[in-house]
């Protein structure tokens, strides 16, 4: 059974026009390599989908199961991620609400 969480982006009157561009991804920096990201897509595999409409963008995550994403968050890897994610949304004036389907 697969477990799936949306999260929703929303830009309000302060954010930058650019803002979804400057949004943190997962990608070889200087605090983590590409076998790193290879490892852990491979352990916690998961399929999204992202779409922006108009001052929202949606992301559809699909993990294999609950158990699946708590370990994928509790990874350092991603829970850095989420960090940076948070401080760009703080920073740009975005609000945002996760939701599990």
């Amino acid at each position: 059974m697969s477990y799936e969480i949306v999260i929703t982006y929303t830009k309000t009157a302060e954010t930058p026009a650019d803002a979804f561009k400057m949004m943190p991804v997962l990608k070889p920096a200087g605090d983590v390599t590409q076998e790193q990201i290879t490892a852990l897509n491979a352990a916690y595999p998961v399929e999204w989908d992202t779409r922006i409409i108009q001052d929202q963008m949606i992301i559809h995550n699909i993990f294999r199961s609950k158990e699946d994403h708590a370990a994928r968050n509790a990874d350092p890897i991603i829970k850095n991620l989420q960090a940076k994610r948070e401080e760009w949304a703080t920073a740009n004036h975005i609000s945002y609400d996760i939701r599990v389907l």
